[in-house]
């Protein structure tokens, strides 16, 4: 394990492309998306971008998947 925090950035950098994965194959839109986990499209951007979310956006956004 890598103290200097690299595993934490593949941990974050794999569910991000979960993510695009995911809604890919169900075709949802950052808007629909947004709407499903309740939060706002920005945030979404935010998130896909690998910017930082809180822990319950975080848990919010990937519940709807």
């Amino acid at each position: 394990m890598a103290i200097d925090g690299r595993s934490q950035v593949k941990t974050d950098k794999n569910r991000r492309a979960g993510l695009r994965r995911f809604c890919k194959v169900l075709r949802l839109k950052q808007m629909e998306l947004a709407a499903l986990a309740g939060v706002s499209p920005e945030t979404v951007a935010r998130y896909k971008r690998g910017k930082g979310v809180s822990q319950g956006t975080d848990t919010r956004i990937l519940k709807v998947l």
